[in-house]
């Protein structure tokens, strides 16, 4: 077996979202500053990809800056050849990528969802939270509560 090599890199979807997300943050700035133009649109943290031309109604296209088929290649092409596998950092960049790309997309959703829609999303979320095994007491908690319970028993986190 040939050691490993990491087969994942930075995505162009999640660079043009952070970048997407800075231009918005900087269009922003200036208008609370004085510096820029109060009647110039900010587009709002969604980058302008392939056929998709911003147009929320664009149903067809509507996904396209969210993405994730090269993210979901590199996590399989890191794990699939048992000859010649990828890394650790292979997952860590793939599903953080991943994530953040689905993260952006619920985000834009919802965002241009009816109001109705986004009650019953914030519903479903806050059951989620308020959950005994959800993010908070499970994950968040959870976490902590492990790195203190391996502490005590001496094991190193």
């Amino acid at each position: 077996m040939t050691k490993p090599v990491t087969k994942s890199d930075i995505r162009d979807q999640y660079a043009n979202q952070i970048s997407a997300m800075v231009d918005t943050a900087q269009a922003m700035v200036n208008i609370i500053t004085g510096t820029g133009d109060p009647q110039q649109p900010v587009v709002q943290m969604t980058s302008k990809v392939g056929d998709w031309d911003g147009d929320v109604l664009d149903v067809t296209n509507f996904n396209i800056p969210f993405d994730r088929s090269e993210v979901d290649t590199d996590l399989k092409d890191s794990v699939s050849d048992k000859t010649s596998p990828g890394t650790v950092a292979d997952l860590s960049v793939t599903t953080a990528q991943g994530d953040w790309l689905g993260m952006c997309q619920r985000s834009f959703h919802l965002r241009h969802a009816s109001r109705t829609r986004q009650y019953l999303a914030a519903a479903s979320r806050l059951r989620g939270l308020s959950h005994d095994g959800g993010p908070l007491n499970r994950g968040v908690l959870g976490r902590v509560a492990s790195f203190l319970r391996r502490g005590r028993k001496g094991a190193s986190a």
